[in-house]
């Protein structure tokens, strides 16, 4: 409960526990989604098709591909992990 800014009835250890506690989730990976999303895989594969035919290339594929594999798989809150400080 708090009270004029301060926790009563926690005591220090507990507060500490806690945070130490949260910092160990937030370092875990995230869990792959039960039902991964392949739109996002689909239309990039559908533009570097188009892209392929109109002979022109941006030369970050691979890159594009990763990012639409991870967030397909892991969904859009895998990014604040992965960019998270270690």
């Amino acid at each position: 409960m708090a009270r004029n800014g301060r926790l009563v009835g926690v005591s220090d250890a507990e507060l500490k526990a806690e945070l130490e506690r949260r910092k160990q989730e937030a370092d875990k990976p995230p869990e792959p989604l039960l039902r991964p999303n392949m739109d996002g895989i689909v239309k990039l594969a559908r533009e570097m098709v188009q892209q392929h035919a109109e002979k022109r290339d941006d030369g970050d594929s691979d890159h594009w591909c990763f990012e639409a594999v991870l967030t397909a798989v892991y969904g859009t809150g895998i990014w604040k992990w992965w960019n998270q400080e270690r």
